[in-house]
């Protein structure tokens, strides 16, 4: 490695944007405030999450990783909640006093898990009576012609109208180069395009890279245009012989709509990648807990990746809500789901009997 390239990592993984972020969090209404050190897109992803509509973000420059704590205290902008994006190599420097999320999460599906979902779901069942009632139908092509169509028509508005300031839409040039070892599918409804995605086929499988809907147009998505995407290559990669899909990336936020849909589909957690959000709550106010309530993740500890899901409650909950909580959360892939109070844990907590070991309570790390 030459030593520009070696200092352009340095910087890549030490050197990010700062700003400070306040407003009214979005579930509870009280005040939030966040110290945020990262990429500008995946600040405005915590932000769309943290806060409701009009919300204050000061741009403080560039800074060091190391600066980060010294520049807040001379603000006296302590902070609510500080996130910081940090490489994997940092990872140990997070544990003790905050959380390691990732920043992606890779999931993986396989078809023995759909057909089950299919026969006992129901979500999955009203996916598919609105694919039949909208009439809508596949093919395949490789046509060079069709992904350029797929890029500028369907995936690139989609991305835009769907993640707004957070998207981070694939170059032409990416696209079309995948096309060599890729199968584009279509929907299609009454004999015209609504959707389609890219299936790329890599040594270790199939794998769903990127899917779009004609114009972004959300009618398109209520006529059951993405459940059709899975369903048709489900069939259509069954067919030939594979029995899973790889998923592609996914925020580790267990409410973010992608991972929730996903999930549906009977996603299973692979691992994680190279990065990831080191959170931290500095102060317990009524915006930080609402924040961390509303919001569970996937978090790495010790090199197993854990649910934390967040209770404000003061009593011990009982049976019935742990197992809801668990349902809704759990993941395939996941070791357990870890419940984190912002007090002592309750007395005379309640865990399932068929639950325990894939269940825990502890306080929240601060």
């Amino acid at each position: 490695m030459g030593i520009v390239t070696a200092l352009r990592e340095f910087a890549r993984d030490y050197r990010f944007g700062l700003w400070s972020l306040t407003g009214n969090e979005r579930d509870s209404g009280a005040s939030l405030s966040i110290v945020y050190a990262g990429c500008e897109k995946n600040k405005n992803y915590i932000a769309n999450m943290a806060f409701a509509e009009n919300f204050t973000e000061i741009y403080l420059g560039k800074k060091w990783l190391w600066d980060v704590r010294k520049i807040r205290r001379a603000r006296h902008d302590r902070g609510d909640v500080l996130i910081m994006e940090i490489n994997r190599r940092l990872q140990a420097w997070s544990g003790a006093c905050g959380y390691y999320v990732p920043v992606w999460i890779d999931g993986e599906t396989s078809f023995d898990d759909i057909s089950r979902l299919m026969k006992v779901s129901e979500r999955l069942k009203s996916d598919l009576r609105r694919i039949r009632k909208s009439g809508l139908t596949y093919e395949v092509t490789r046509r060079k012609d069709l992904f350029l169509d797929f890029y500028h028509r369907m995936y690139l508005p989609y991305t835009l109208q769907a993640h707004g300031d957070e998207a981070v839409p694939h170059s032409l040039d990416t696209v079309m180069s995948a096309s060599e070892r890729s199968d584009l599918l279509l929907v299609k409804r009454d004999g015209d395009v609504i959707a389609g995605e890219i299936i790329v086929y890599e040594r270790d499988g199939a794998r769903f890279w990127c899917s779009g809907v004609v114009n972004g147009n959300y009618d398109h998505v209520k006529a059951g245009a993405l459940a059709a995407l899975y369903y048709y290559r489900y069939l259509y990669l069954s067919e030939r012989g594979y029995d899973k899909v790889h998923l592609g990336a996914t925020r580790a936020f267990l409410k973010d709509g992608v991972l929730q849909y996903k999930k549906k589909w009977g996603m299973g957690v692979l691992g994680d990648r190279s990065s990831g959000f080191y959170i931290r709550l500095l102060h317990a106010t009524a915006g930080a807990r609402s924040f961390l309530v509303n919001n569970p993740f996937l978090y790495d500890s010790g090199g197993e990746l854990l649910a934390a899901v967040f209770t404000d409650a003061a009593d011990a909950p009982g049976e019935e809500w742990v197992r809801k909580q668990y349902q809704h959360f759990y993941l395939p892939g996941i070791t357990r789901l870890v419940f984190h109070t912002f007090e002592a844990v309750p007395d005379q907590v309640k865990i399932p009997d068929d639950l325990k070991g894939r269940v825990e309570f502890q306080r929240a790390i601060s």
